[in-house]
Formats: structure tokens, C-alpha cells, sequence
């Protein structure tokens, strides 16, 4: 599940599926509605009360989520024409381009990761792009570790893949306007980003790549019996 957005300022399109993450969702693309999608609005639904805290716990009073750890899984900086750059007036116009992904991975037990992997591309206005290097580069993969609670099997990857990353947009939307100001460059601040549209377009073109929830669904009732 990705998406990819630029404008010319330092804050990427908020109006688009970057709009309210780390393959392929345009930022012009329809929003496809939830007839459409494939998507199950219910379990949509209660997926974001289970990440708010309003689903009703188990009888074992286990909450729906508990997110074990969270990460830098993977940042790279590059700055490949400093200090050069910073003499020319075209440092001043860099374009951030911002491609964003979501991925998970079954660890066992309940466990599941989730990471937003994000690219930061700073692009030089046409006349002044010379050999067409990017002003500079920053990739980050930031993520957490989840355990699944007590709920419905059909409000898993709407959980996984919605919810958990608005988790952790705040943390890696820090870390990108972190890096690209110790680049030497304006800050990037990333608007809010529809984590929902993109998943309703992965699903509508069959391409979304998630965890078996049958295999999670399984484990937690296999613990709970336990």
C-alpha cells in the first residue's frame, strides 16, 4: 500500500491519498468508495473504535491492541551535491516528493509488525536539475510491534493497516523534518495522511499485501484457550 504526492513547498499534497502513508496509489486517483473497495465499512468501523479505545473489552479484560514496541527500522540520509547546493539559488525551490508504504509481517503468537516505510526525494525545479541527482534523499521504515487483542478477525487488517499507522504517523513525521532540516535544507512537514483511502485502493485493485488474519485470528483464540 503506498502513495506518492509533491508540491512546490516543503509540505507534500494534503489532499490527496497522501492525505489522511510507505505501492502505488496516485495522488489524483479516485478515492474509490467503500462499495467499491472491497472494504468492509463495519469492520472499518470498529477497527478505529479498537485503536481509539472504545471497543468493549473481553471477558478476560484483555484491551482489542497493545503495540509492544515501536521503531526506526531503517533510515538513510543522503545529501549527494552538498555543500555545492547551498551556493545556488535552487536550494530555495526543492520540491519534496513524498512516496509512502505500508507493510505487515506475522511474527507468531499475536504478534504482528507494522512499518510505514517513507521516501523523501527533494527534486530541483526542471532548469536547474544538471545531472539529475536529487537535492536529497531521506527512506525511512518506522514501526511497531502489535499484539492483537480479543477482536472480531474481520477488524484485524483495517486495525493493521489503517489504524496502527495513524499510531505512528506523529513519530515518523518528527524524524522526516528532523532529517531533512539536519540536512541542511527547509523542513519537511508531512500533512495528515489518509491512511484509509489507501487501503480501500489496494483493496479495490487486489494488490493490498497483509498478514493472514486467519492465521492471527487463529493464534489469539489459541492463546485465549490456553
Amino acid at each position: 500500500m503506498s502513495d506518492d504526492t509533491s508540491r512546490d513547498d516543503d509540505a507534500p499534497n494534503a489532499d490527496k491519498p497522501s492525505a489522511d502513508k510507505p505501492s502505488a496509489a496516485k495522488p489524483d486517483a479516485a478515492k474509490p468508495d467503500a462499495e467499491t473497495s472491497g472494504a468492509d465499512p463495519a469492520a472499518e468501523a470498529a477497527a478505529r473504535a479498537a485503536a481509539a479505545g472504545h471497543a468493549q473489552e473481553a471477558d478476560d479484560g484483555q484491551p482489542p491492541y497493545k503495540i509492544v514496541a515501536q521503531y526506526i527500522k531503517d533510515l538513510s540520509v543522503e545529501n549527494p551535491q552538498a555543500p555545492e547546493i547551498f551556493s545556488r539559488p535552487a536550494s530555495r525551490r526543492i520540491r519534496p516528493q513524498v512516496s509512502i508504504d505500508v507493510t505487515t509481517r506475522a511474527l507468531g503468537a499475536r504478534l504482528v509488525e507494522v512499518v510505514v516505510h517513507t521516501e523523501v526525494k527533494g527534486a530541483l525545479p526542471d532548469e536547474e536539475s544538471g545531472d539529475g541527482r536529487p537535492a536529497y534523499l531521506i527512506e525511512l521504515a518506522y514501526g511497531c510491534a502489535v499484539e492483537v487483542g480479543p477482536i472480531d478477525k474481520r477488524t484485524i487488517e483495517p486495525l493493521l493497516m489503517i489504524e496502527i499507522p495513524r499510531i505512528l504517523y506523529p513519530y515518523f513525521r518528527a524524524i522526516l523534518s528532523e532529517s531533512s532540516r539536519d540536512a541542511g535544507f527547509s523542513i519537511v512537514m508531512l500533512p495528515p495522511i489518509d491512511f484509509l483511502a489507501m487501503y480501500r485502493t489496494k483493496k479495490a485493485q487486489g494488490a493490498l499485501q497483509s498478514v493472514d488474519v486467519e492465521q492471527v485470528a487463529q493464534e489469539r483464540a489459541a492463546q485465549s484457550e490456553g
